[in-house]
């Protein structure tokens, strides 16, 4: 589990990634909107080391993620919904391999 959230995490942050730097906002909503995206990715990749020893930590980084980005999909911008999925999905994806290393660790290797 813990490698298909780090497979899967890096894709994600590999084609947004690419998106944004290649990505030219019009007006001011445009640069603002691009700058939140832009740093929801920046904290997805300081989350996505951990998910190979610590994936409570990243499950923790994806759940905050997750509330703010719906924060800001109610105030700003609905397409942050998007954000919000995505962050729950490797929230889950975390937490499953949070549960693999406690399997792991407790000696209930079935």
């Amino acid at each position: 589990m813990r490698m298909a959230a780090a497979v899967l995490l890096a894709v994600w942050l590999l084609l947004m990634g690419y998106q944004f730097f290649t990505m030219e906002p019009i007006g001011f909503q445009g640069e603002v909107v691009h700058y939140i995206g832009g740093c929801l990715l920046f904290f997805q990749l300081l989350a996505w080391p951990f998910v190979f020893k610590v994936p409570k930590v990243t499950c923790g980084f994806m759940l905050f993620l997750a509330l703010l980005s719906w924060g800001v999909a109610r105030a700003m911008n609905p397409a942050y919904y998007a954000f919000v999925a995505v962050n729950a999905v490797f929230a889950l994806l975390s937490y499953g391999g949070h549960r693999e290393l406690a399997r792991a660790a407790s000696g209930k290797n079935i």
